[in-house]
C-alpha cells in the first residue's frame, strides 16, 4: 500500500490517505480474440474452461497456503510460457473417483503445455486418478485422443498419495497424449508416489486400451514409486 500525505488549504487539516495498489496480473484469458487480465491463477482457467479460449501465464505463480480446487473439464489452451508455478498443494479424505491435479479432467482437443511446476504435495489416499498436472485424460466415445500435455517439468519435492491410478503428470493418461513431460524429484529419499492399489507410477496411469495414447520423450528421476500392481 502506498500512503500519501497532503494539506487541504481551505480547512488547514492534514490528511493521511491510503491508496490499494492493484495486484498484478498473472495470466490473461483470451476468448474470442478479447483479452482479459486476471491476477488469481485459479479465477483465470476458470474462466478459460470453454472452447477455443487461452489462458497464458504472464508470471510466476505462488501457491503457498492454497489447498487448491482441481479444475474439472478444462476444454482450452494453457500456456505457461516458461513460467512456473509453485508449491501445489491438494488435500482430500473423500473416496471414489476424484480426479485430483492441478486440472481435474482433460476433455478431447485440450493442450496443457509449457510450464513447471516446482513443489507438489497431492494426498488423497482414498480416492483415484491423482496427478500434479492433470487427474484424468480418459477414454472417449469417439476414440479421439484425449488432451495433450507437453513441455511440462514437475520438480523439487514431489509427494503424491492416492488409492488407484496415482501418478505425477496424469493419473489415468487413457487415450492422452505427452510429449517433452519430465519429472524430477531431487532425491528418491523424500519425493514419491505412494499408491494402495494398481497402475501407480511417473508420467501417466493406465494406458491400456487401444492404440491412442502416445508418448514422447519424457523421463522420470530422483522419486520412489509403490503400488500393488502395475508399477513403473
Amino acid at each position: 500500500d502506498d500512503v500519501t500525505t497532503f494539506v487541504m488549504p481551505a480547512e488547514n487539516v492534514t490528511v493521511a490517505a491510503t491508496f490499494e495498489s492493484a495486484a498484478s496480473p498473472v495470466a490473461n484469458v483470451n476468448i474470442g480474440g478479447e483479452t482479459k487480465p486476471y491476477s488469481d491463477l485459479h479465477a483465470a482457467l476458470v474462466a478459460g474452461s470453454v472452447a477455443g479460449a487461452v489462458v497464458e501465464l504472464v508470471d510466476d505463480v505462488d501457491l503457498t497456503g492454497i489447498n487448491w480446487e482441481p479444475i474439472a473439464d478444462f476444454k482450452g489452451t494453457f500456456d505457461g510460457a516458461g513460467y512456473t508455478i509453485s508449491n501445489l498443494s491438494i488435500s482430500c479424505d473423500d473416496s471414489g473417483d476424484q480426479k485430483l491435479g492441478l486440472f481435474s479432467n482433460i476433455p478431447v482437443d485440450t493442450v496443457i503445455k509449457n510450464f513447471t511446476v516446482e513443489n507438489a504435495t497431492v494426498y488423497a489416499p482414498k480416492a483415484n486418478y491423482i496427478g500434479v498436472v492433470a487427474g484424468h485424460g480418459g477414454a472417449t466415445a469417439e476414440g479421439k485422443a484425449n488432451g495433450l500435455i507437453t513441455n511440462v517439468t514437475v520438480c523439487g519435492s514431489i509427494q503424491v498419495t492416492g488409492n488407484g491410478y496415482v501418478r505425477v503428470i496424469c493419473g489415468h493418461g487413457n487415450y492422452g497424449w505427452f510429449s517433452d513431460c519430465h519429472v524430477d524429484g531431487g532425491s528418491a529419499a523424500t519425493s514419491f508416489v505412494k499408491g494402495n492399489s494398481s497402475s501407480d507410477g511417473g508420467i501417466f496411469g493406465m494406458a491400456g486400451e487401444g492404440t491412442s495414447v502416445r508418448v514422447y520423450d519424457c523421463s522420470v528421476k530422483n522419486i520412489s514409486i509403490s503400488g500393488t500392481s502395475n508399477v513403473g
